[in-house]
């Protein structure tokens, strides 16, 4: 398990690494986890992060059959609650690559935290004709990032367990249409007294 620490070095490591190749501290836009081979600064690519991950998860112990169930289905893993929402090709290919019934890795996520936050928004309402107006909207919402964790359960795992962090930096964006319809005819309203 990490202590508290541990994912601030994880990202002060990533920072010194991304001043060692670009000569200049990360700004807002830039990757956190950047393409080490890449002469700007670009995300890494879906085949390396998978690469990095088979890798972090040979380091780990993770057991050779759940290593290669995860390249054959695309870089996932099974759970049991989930098998059947699966399409069924997908579940037979899963079950074929060895871990199969019985061995399927269950998965929880746990996140106690109240999330406060930031929202900016604009919108522009038309008067289209009688008692009828049109609407749009724009909402942008802010909610922070945060240190999430998951614990990985299943018989095949070292251990019988393996516990992942993620950071998860909450973003919304919000865009809203509308049709308005005013109750009451085009009666005049008297200000109230």
């Amino acid at each position: 398990m990490q202590s508290p620490s541990a994912p601030a070095a994880i990202l002060e490591a990533q920072q010194q690494r991304f001043r060692e190749k670009f000569g200049r501290d990360p700004g807002p836009n830039d990757p956190v986890f950047f393409d080490p081979d890449a002469t700007d600064p670009v995300p890494m690519s879906a085949v390396k992060v998978q690469a990095e991950t088979i890798e972090a998860m040979r380091k780990a112990g993770t057991p050779p059959q759940i290593i290669y169930a995860y390249k054959r289905t695309g870089g996932l893993l099974l759970r049991e609650d989930m098998r059947e929402h699966w399409p069924p090709d997908r579940v037979k290919e899963w079950d074929s690559t060895g871990p199969g019934p019985g061995s399927v890795v269950g998965a929880t996520a746990s996140v106690n935290e109240t999330r406060w936050g930031v929202t900016v928004g604009t919108g522009v309402e038309y008067a289209l004709f009688r008692n009828w107006s049109a609407k749009v909207e724009y909402d942008y919402m802010d909610f922070g990032t945060h240190n999430e964790k998951f614990h990985f359960t299943g018989p095949a795992l070292p251990g019988g367990s393996l516990d992942l962090y993620s950071d998860d930096r909450e973003q919304v964006h919000v865009v809203r249409f509308g049709l308005n319809y005013r109750f009451g005819g085009d009666r005049d309203f008297a200000p109230m007294k």
